[in-house]
């Protein structure tokens, strides 16, 4: 829903068409090339020019034009603290 207030019109490829389609974006038949890529899978992602790979732990590499998921998971951390404490990070 993000993507699309933003004017994107995403596309959804999943394990199945079913799941994708009940996400409420057109499923994608294969992973085709895209601008830009949010990966939410254990996968690596597909080639993108920009990528979101929200991985993180051991091993897990943010993508080289991207941003990785430890990024992302200390954003909602600080974003908690705020909401809960009233502190800034």
């Amino acid at each position: 829903w993000a993507l699309r207030a933003r004017g994107y019109e995403p596309r959804v490829w999943n394990r199945t068409r079913e799941r994708a389609l009940a996400l409420g974006a057109p499923a994608a038949e294969r992973p085709d090339p895209a601008p830009v890529v949010v990966n939410t899978t254990p996968l690596d992602p597909p080639p993108a020019p920009l990528c979101i790979d929200l991985r993180y732990g051991p091993g897990v590499e943010p993508p080289p034009r991207g941003f990785g998921g430890l990024g992302f998971l200390e954003a909602q951390a600080r974003h908690q603290v705020r909401l809960l404490f009233g502190l800034s990070l």
